[in-house]
This record gives C-alpha cells, sequence and structure tokens, in this order.
C-alpha cells in the first residue's frame, strides 16, 4: 500500500485489489454510489451541470462491477482495480484500468458522489500511483477517454491532448517521460 501525500490534508492510501472478497464488496460500494448519484440528481437544490455530474456519476457506477467482474477468477484478465482509502480506512475512490501490454488505460474511475469536498485529493492519490505503476512495470503511457466534465481534472494531473500524428488513439494521453518529471517534481 503506497502512501501518497494529495493537495488536501488527508492523507489517502492506494492499493491494487487482488483478492475476490475486496473485489465483490467494490462491486457493491459501487452499484450503492450509482444508486446516490441517481438520487441526488433528482434533487431541485442543484444546478443543471451538478445534476449531469451525479447522472455521469452512476452510469460509471455501473459500468464498474462488470468490470470487476471480469478479474474475479481470472488471472489474465486485462482489468485491474485499485481503491483509494482515506485515513480512517474509509473507502473514497475506485479506479479500474485495462492492461495493454506498451501502456495502461484508464477505463473507470468513481469516487463518492456525495462527499466531493472530503475526498478531495483521492483522484490525484489514484492517479499518481498509477503513474508509479507505469513507470514500475516499463510502460510507455497511459490513456483516458474522459467524460467532458472530468477533461479538467486529467489535464490538471498532467494528461495532455495528443497530436494528429501520435500512435495513442485516446483524447488524452500521459507519457512515461512526462510522467517522471512529474514523480521528482512531486518528491
Amino acid at each position: 500500500m503506497n502512501k501518497i501525500p494529495s493537495s488536501s490534508c488527508v492523507r489517502f492510501e492506494v492499493q491494487e485489489v487482488t483478492t475476490t472478497p475486496v473485489k465483490e464488496e467494490l462491486k457493491k460500494v459501487a452499484r450503492f454510489w450509482g444508486v446516490l448519484a441517481v438520487q441526488e440528481s433528482f434533487k431541485p437544490c442543484y444546478q443543471p451541470w451538478e445534476k449531469e455530474r451525479f447522472i455521469a456519476v452512476s452510469t460509471i457506477a455501473g459500468d464498474i462491477p462488470r468490470k470487476i467482474d471480469y478479474t474475479i477468477g481470472n488471472s489474465d484478465s486485462v482489468f485491474r482495480v485499485f481503491a483509494c482509502y482515506d485515513s480512517q480506512k474509509s473507502l473514497e475512490s475506485i479506479l479500474v484500468t485495462k492492461d495493454k501490454s506498451s501502456s495502461l488505460f484508464v477505463s473507470s474511475m468513481l469516487s463518492h458522489p456525495c462527499k466531493t469536498a472530503n475526498n478531495k485529493g483521492a483522484g490525484t492519490a489514484l492517479m499518481y500511483h498509477l503513474f508509479e505503476k507505469c513507470i514500475q512495470e516499463g510502460k510507455k503511457s497511459i490513456g483516458v477517454f474522459p467524460l467532458g466534465s472530468s477533461v479538467g481534472f486529467y489535464t490538471k494531473v498532467g494528461f495532455t491532448v495528443p497530436k494528429p500524428t501520435d500512435e495513442e488513439m485516446c483524447p488524452l494521453h500521459i507519457t512515461a517521460a512526462k510522467i517522471q518529471v512529474l514523480m521528482v517534481k512531486k518528491n
């Protein structure tokens, strides 16, 4: 488990989830967060952009359990599951990646839909953990097809829009060389 400092006063711990019981628990949490997001989207106190965010969260929450299912009992699965916990061991975010031969791909990332102030930094902690994995495993890049509302987050942590000549087919990516520079700055 890596302790990764975040931009807030909360410290997060990120771990790759490899055991079936923990994966089953993450599936339940993702489903619960999805239901919670739908419920929140109907409340009149939210702005239209906030309601759109809740609907996006509910969509991602429905997708994560299916991807986690691919990893259970399948050591050859291309999907990998990561969890981010706060200092009280409360689950803050879930990340599912797709492992390709020379790169990692962010498949889905989900945070608690109603705790955005409390879990600020959990997504960044997950990304830095993924950056470390990319370097450790000799990957060339990490790619992502972000939802419209999350493009700002990914560019903030270092992802860039590829040039038309880039081999990477993702709208956003980060190279191993850039990750190494970011990791040096972080430390």
